[in-house]
């Protein structure tokens, strides 16, 4: 795709869970559209800080514990206090832990709970304050990175990730059809497998060769893949896109 022409240049982004995988990509591939960039992360600040200082715009890093009560609103009230008028928020950080059938019945509350906060809590809470920023300013972008667990489900072992992505895709629809008319968009992607940590971690448990034989394509996605469409997405150009769940899994779920 190319994304030259696209008019994204000086306008200012928050992205979360930029330090590694698909946020580092997306911040990235912002960067080298000359936009400004608040990277977020909890781990991985030096990558994130590397990144950041290679950008021509004053990018910056925020280090924000996502699993903290009302981290979200904090991030956005920090990044208001720098000055900056917010473009555009992608809500990509997450966890995606792991449930085993021996968890003591606390501890498996206790990662449902966690998973919960840091995937859809916080992505509500940073949303929140986000929408009362571009109400003040009469328009803004939100992109949420859902998963393609939100619509087909997942294994015993992460139906607490898929649930939480599954809110995710719901809260953007919401969020589209109550606040469009405002001049505020919002659109979910929904990935399968892509190139990650994240996804490493899975593969322990399920080879690789397993996984890539459930995708048409032949091949789990690239992070730059998702990088790209969401910057399309923040550009502005689709309007009436708003609400839309954008599938990236190599046709391996197709609605």
């Amino acid at each position: 795709m190319n994304l030259e022409n696209l008019s994204i240049s000086e306008k200012t982004f928050l992205v979360t869970g930029a330090g590694t995988g698909i946020g580092y990509s997306i911040a990235e591939r912002l960067i080298s559209s000359e936009a400004r960039v608040v990277l977020h992360c909890n781990s991985h600040i030096e990558s994130a800080k590397e990144l950041a200082s290679k950008a021509k715009t004053n990018c910056c890093v925020i280090q924000k514990d996502l699993s903290q009560s009302q981290a979200g609103q904090e991030l956005v009230e920090e990044v208001l206090k720098l000055g900056y008028s917010i473009d555009g928020v992608v809500n990509n950080a997450a966890m995606m832990s792991e449930l085993r059938s021996d968890d003591h019945p606390s501890v498996w509350e206790e990662k449902w709970l966690k998973t919960l906060q840091v995937n859809l809590i916080a992505v509500s809470s940073i949303t929140r304050r986000a929408i009362e920023h571009f109400q003040s300013q009469g328009e803004g972008i939100i992109v949420n990175i859902s998963s393609r667990a939100a619509h087909r489900g997942d294994t015993p072992e992460y139906m607490h990730y898929a649930a939480s992505k599954a809110g995710v895709s719901n809260l953007t629809k919401s969020i589209a059809r109550n606040f469009a008319a405002e001049g505020i968009l919002a659109y979910s992607i929904c990935p399968g497998f892509v190139d990650t940590e994240m996804a490493a971690e899975f593969s322990q448990n399920y080879p690789l060769s397993e996984i890539v034989s459930g995708i048409p394509l032949q091949r789990i996605a690239q992070p730059e893949e998702i990088a790209a469409m969401v910057v399309f997405l923040l550009s502005g150009q689709v309007p009436s896109a708003t609400g839309t769940n954008i599938d990236i899994n190599g046709a391996s779920y197709v609605r």
